[in-house]
């Protein structure tokens, strides 16, 4: 009566450290706090309530009010009838200091299977099983056959809302680590009643990519191609395996245009290589902007041979990494969340774009250190709107493209289309 159950098929890997430990698959530590906030954050918009803000404080301060204070507030002090049942939502009723709903969850997968990643093991847009921190605290790709998840809520209003809302929730969220690059994918399993639904049904408007191939390492291999062209761009150059040809695939940052376009900003690229290496060039307002994307730590540069221009003295090689941090801001995620799920046709893999509050990482200093030398760049003053950032970029590339290795020797067709 006061239980809700759901059946999970999973998609794509859970990468995770503790795989050492029993029920080592999604943890309920990691799905109930995304939960609390999708839940939260749905009721406060579908109220136009104004949350993710700076509330100036009586010391010439300012506070960052998110969704779980804006909630609690709401809930303490209602002002209509709907906000005076969240109260009762509250686990301790609002007394306790930390915000969260009040409802449990526990979890159980059957046929778990985990491999833990070798130093050799080449996977998808993971580099956490390089150096030396990875001996000392190994990952892990974690599988199961299925996930059982119950949650146990007394109260009927909250348990009815997020009965109605989890199956948006686990259409829109991934998890474990580079969940926002398609690692730990989730939907329901033919046997749960939700199974009725196709996870397109809870994500129209939404992008979709498709390929035909329906394994999870060609997916991310999409996804991989799909992103770095927008935020970095492509260039790779390499010889036919058969007649030794040389070949250069390029492919600009869109990111780059799109900044420059919507804000005349000029990403950070040219004015980096003219501080580090023996570039020159017209520089016009550089900014950090792919900050804005997600943060990095390090970047690295690789100025690879140009079949065209094999002069050093004009096209000068360089390889080597600046480090990139900040005193006020130590991490900052890329608002785009891709979501895998396999098919008996292929994939479908979910462009998805966050909501995201700019101001806290907007006109911020970066430093880049490197090759002796340190610099600092700001971030731009204002933020983009990244439903029209994708947008465009899938305008621009048009209703299918190919996705390709930087060794020319794989390559995946990818169709675009957006659902209705």
């Amino acid at each position: 009566m006061y239980k809700l159950e759901f059946t999970l098929k999973q998609h794509t890997p859970l990468i995770h450290f503790q795989h050492d430990q029993a029920g080592a698959t999604l943890r309920a530590t990691e799905v109930k706090p995304k939960l609390d906030q999708f839940i939260i954050e749905k009721l406060l918009e579908e109220q136009n309530i104004r949350f993710d803000y700076y509330e100036p404080q009586t010391d010439g301060t300012k506070k960052f009010i998110n969704a779980h204070e804006t909630f609690k507030r709401k809930a303490l002090k209602p002002e209509d009838k709907i906000q005076k049942e969240w109260l009762f939502w509250l686990a301790g009723k609002g007394k306790n200091e930390h915000v969260s709903l009040d409802y449990k969850i526990t979890i159980v997968s059957v046929d778990t299977s985990i491999k833990v990643i070798s130093e050799d093991d080449k996977i998808p847009m993971y580099f956490g099983n390089m150096g030396d921190e990875y001996l000392e605290k190994p990952m892990s790709l974690i599988t199961c056959n299925k996930l059982k998840i119950s949650l146990l809520c007394l109260n009927d209003l909250l348990r009815s809302t997020i009965k109605k809302l989890f199956p948006y929730f686990i259409a829109r969220s991934n998890f474990g680590t580079r969940q926002n690059k398609g690692y730990g994918s989730f939907f329901f399993h033919e046997d749960d009643e939700n199974g009725f639904f196709t996870i397109d049904h809870y994500l129209k408007g939404n992008y979709c990519l498709r390929i035909r191939q329906n394994d999870w390492r060609n997916s991310l291999f999409v996804i991989n191609y799909y992103y770095q062209r927008l935020k970095s761009g492509v260039n790779y150059y390499y010889k036919d395996r058969n007649t030794g040809k040389a070949f250069t695939h390029y492919r600009p940052s869109f990111f780059r245009d799109f900044m420059y376009m919507n804000q005349t900003v000029q990403w950070e690229k040219p004015w980096l290589k003219q501080k580090f290496f023996p570039v020159t060039g017209v520089l016009n307002n550089p900014k950090f902007a792919r900050a804005f994307l997600g943060l990095s730590p390090r970047f690295e540069f690789k100025n690879k041979p140009n079949p065209s221009n094999p002069n050093p003295a004009t096209y000068p090689r360089f390889d080597f990494g600046v480090d990139v941090t900040s005193e006020t801001i130590s991490r900052h995620k890329s608002p785009i969340t891709f979501k895998p799920i396999m098919t008996e046709r292929g994939a479908e893999i979910y462009v998805l774009v966050e909501r995201r509050f700019w101001e806290p990482i907007c006109n911020q200093p970066f430093k880049f250190e490197g090759n002796g030398k340190a610099v600092d760049i700001y971030t731009p003053a204002n933020g983009i709107d990244t439903n029209l950032l994708i947008d465009e970029y899938n305008k621009n590339l048009g209703t299918s493209f190919t996705a390709v290795d930087f060794k020319g020797v794989k390559s995946i067709n990818v169709s675009i289309t957006i659902q209705s």
